[in-house]
């Protein structure tokens, strides 16, 4: 796919709104949350699936004159939906990123240390390291779930509802993956491949849909 830097920042432009809040409440929830951080906390679950499906009904309106304006502009289908992903995909690392700095950062533990008083860092912080990667996993699982499911709801002829319950289907295996946790390590492996491929799934899915994606004003 060739990039279009000006159809990149057009779409980019739609997520603005949503980067401008979720980027500091994701640093402040980092900065301020006075317990060690652990792979199995849901809240940046939740905020992560909150997150990418506010994005996603910015980019998929697929009913209004934006919407309808870009696809009129003589570019591909493959075009449209590779740069729909990446602003997808560019959003949620916007917000992503700064908040892993800061635990990868001393910043963390110095804010919990020297302003908060807190009993855990710096002691803990070598722990909560790897905690970020699996905040990136989610984003990975769902930027791509959640660009299908509003594709698929804007084909009227293919049970469009099936793409959001599809969405929402993951919420319970994911908060199964939470209770069970990674016991052993080969069932880290498991997941995350699985989440991979589901990932990779969704997003040849969604191109193929897309091709046949129906502009409606």
């Amino acid at each position: 796919m060739k990039l279009r830097p000006g159809l990149l920042r057009w779409l980019m432009r739609h997520t603005i709104p949503v980067t401008t809040i979720a980027l500091p409440l994701a640093c402040l929830y980092v900065l301020l949350r006075p317990e060690p951080m652990e792979w199995r906390d849901p809240w940046p679950a939740v905020f992560a699936l909150m997150h990418v499906l506010t994005v996603s009904q910015c980019l998929g309106r697929f009913r209004g004159g934006e919407f309808a304006f870009t696809y009129s502009r003589g570019f591909s289908r493959d075009a449209l939906y590779g740069h729909t992903m990446l602003a997808s995909g560019l959003s949620a690392l916007i917000v992503w990123l700064p908040a892993a700095l800061i635990v990868w950062t001393p910043v963390r533990a110095w804010v919990q240390h020297a302003v908060l008083r807190s009993p855990w860092l710096p002691i803990m912080a070598p722990r909560e390291a790897s905690v970020p990667l699996i905040w990136l996993l989610c984003y990975a699982v769902l930027v791509p779930m959640a660009g299908y499911a509003w594709i698929r709801l804007a084909q009227p002829t293919r049970a469009g509802t099936d793409g959001p319950a599809l969405l929402m289907a993951a919420v319970p295996v994911a908060f199964t993956v939470f209770c069970v946790g990674f016991r052993a390590p080969w069932f880290t492996w498991v997941v995350v491949s699985a989440a991979l491929v589901a990932a990779g799934t969704m997003l040849i899915a969604g191109r193929r849909l897309h091709r046949r994606l129906e502009v409606q004003l």
